[in-house]
């Protein structure tokens, strides 16, 4: 069953697999937050697994899977507060410790970093993204068994 990331941006949210904020979708709701008159960036964020098992690309018990999620902010403006929840897959396991942001490890905490682990989420909290950035957002987990 697939798991789609969350985006939150100024009280929207969006669920699927690959998708695109563009800022004509958010005036609405800019203008009802009073947050600014400049519209937002276009933001585009993209899933992807990769299944590491004894047997290859196998989904079985005791499987690593690595998951991705680009967000890719298109245009010149930045984006502020992005927000992204990963809820984390049924019948499996989070890899202590292997939360990351653009290679650097992240803490699994609600600290002062941008990521944080629950018992059901992933988060990610961007404070802004400048346009043209690429983020790219790991984590991993194993297959219960």
């Amino acid at each position: 069953m697939p798991i789609y990331p969350k985006i939150f941006a100024i009280g929207l949210l969006v669920s699927c697999h690959s998708i695109e904020l563009r800022a004509e979708d958010l005036k609405p709701i800019q203008a009802a937050n009073k947050q600014s008159s400049q519209a937002l960036a276009p933001v585009n964020v993209t899933r992807s697994h990769e299944v590491n098992g004894p047997f290859g690309s196998f989904t079985i018990p005791g499987a690593r899977v690595v998951h991705t999620v680009v967000i890719s902010v298109r245009g010149p403006e930045t984006v502020h507060d992005l927000r992204i929840s990963n809820p984390l897959p049924a019948g499996t396991t989070y890899v202590t410790g292997s939360l990351a942001l653009n290679g650097e490890q992240l803490s699994d905490a609600a600290d002062d970093d941008a990521g944080m682990v629950d018992t059901k989420d992933i988060e990610l909290a961007l404070d802004s993204a400048p346009g043209g950035s690429v983020n790219t957002f790991t984590f991993q987990v194993t297959v219960d068994g």
